[in-house]
């Protein structure tokens, strides 16, 4: 899905730009690998009401939830390595603590994009996060842009 005008700190800009989905199931996440789709994985903290979890993934890209610090080390041994280290989840956006953005495959280095679902809590506010907001790619990471206008969710 591409966007109509894209907001710079200073000025609107009549130019498209493209969505990024956000996935937060597990399921989902896996068979979206298993298609050949680039994912980038986050930790995500927005509330208080958390509990623990790691998340894994094989070089396969299988990915899993660890839920119990006694299971990780059988789960190393057999070629799963550690994507996000023990980490609060919050449980009352996904029961989980990650999210995913979707990464076109054909996106380029510097591309501005719209992200309406934000992983990040940006806010640095524990029980409110910005919602969405525009991003460019780096390569590896999308840079969240500040915005003029924000809106918190939560």
């Amino acid at each position: 899905m591409w966007g109509k005008k894209i907001l710079d700190s200073h000025t609107m800009l009549d130019k498209p730009f493209r969505n990024i989905a956000t996935v937060r199931d597990l399921d989902q996440a896996n068979s979206l690998i298993s298609s050949g789709v680039k994912l980038l994985f986050k930790h995500v903290d927005r509330n208080t009401k958390f509990h623990t979890y790691a998340l894994l993934q094989d070089k396969r890209g299988h990915t899993i939830e660890v839920y119990q610090r006694s299971f990780i080390n059988s789960y190393i041994r057999d070629g799963y390595e550690i994507i996000i280290p023990w980490s609060p989840m919050d449980v009352d956006k996904n029961r989980s603590g990650w999210g995913a953005y979707v990464v076109p495959a054909e996106i380029e280095v510097g591309e501005l994009v719209y992200i309406p679902d934000l992983l990040e809590n940006i806010s640095g506010q524990q029980t409110k996060r910005r919602e969405g907001g525009l991003a460019i790619w780096n390569g590896e990471e999308f840079e969240i842009l500040p915005e003029v206008e924000q809106h918190y969710v939560g």
